[in-house]
């Protein structure tokens, strides 16, 4: 998983697998920063990164 990387919660994440993000920053040993669709925004319209476990995500599509 690197920087521009497409990516989803896995299957088994009840709630959260239809979310698409970008990976945009390196979080240490198991962590990234993802910038999630507007489907998970805050209720002002602005879109918060947040720090996922690596373990929980998929990769849809690799950044080039």
């Amino acid at each position: 998983m690197s920087v521009g990387d497409l990516v989803r919660f896995k299957r088994g994440v009840r709630g959260l697998e239809n979310l698409l993000g970008v990976v945009v920053e390196l979080n240490g040993y198991g962590g990234v920063v993802v910038q999630w669709s507007s489907a998970r925004q805050r209720s002002d319209g602005e879109h918060n990164p947040s720090c996922e476990a690596i373990s929980l995500l998929e990769v849809l599509s690799e950044c080039g």
